[in-house]
């Protein structure tokens, strides 16, 4: 039982319950991504993007995680942790989400500026994505890149957190009580 209250089982098990959740990133993912940069990669070069990705991600989603326990460990009124708290963690995964989509590709640019040697040092970021850019990742289709499936996809996971956090965690630490 001590395991359900643990972060990194969370991050883990919502991860397998949002990909399998989402068989439309299993068809792009047997279809490939013709023409993606990350196809331009060799083999250790492939392994150093898929690295940092595993590491941005992880840390996308333990902070989501956190934010969870963060909010349903307030000291506040049952009404409150029933119907608000819920949706204050929801726009809290969005906030972590557009932050994601934001700043990930500077992340990734410094990435490709190591590995090649003709990349300017600058600085890519400019104005954050619209709403309507995020609730597009939602739906994975086939005209967005890798890169935006992989979003979406944390996008999904991000979402599957707050239910299981709140069906698993905080509804079996509430009947605990």
């Amino acid at each position: 039982m001590k395991y359900r209250n643990s972060r990194w089982f969370l991050v883990l098990i919502s991860i397998v319950i949002a990909f399998l959740l989402s068989p439309d990133l299993w068809i792009y993912m047997v279809q490939g991504h013709e023409g993606d940069s990350f196809y331009t990669l060799i083999g250790f070069q492939r392994a150093g993007l898929i690295l940092i990705t595993i590491i941005f991600s992880y840390l996308l989603l333990f902070l989501g995680t956190s934010k969870s326990h963060f909010l349903y460990n307030l000291k506040t009124e049952i009404i409150f942790q029933k119907y608000t708290l819920p949706l204050i963690d929801l726009f809290g995964a969005f906030g972590l989400l557009y932050l994601f989509v934001w700043l990930s590709p500077q992340v990734y640019y410094f990435y490709y500026y190591f590995i090649f040697n003709d990349l300017p040092l600058q600085i890519i970021i400019k104005d954050g994505p619209s709403i309507d850019e995020i609730w597009a990742l939602f739906a994975l289709d086939e005209s967005q890149t890798l890169s935006q499936h992989g979003q979406g996809f944390w996008g999904r996971t991000l979402v599957t957190q707050i239910a299981l956090y709140r069906l698993v965690i905080y509804t079996t630490f509430q009947e605990v009580k």
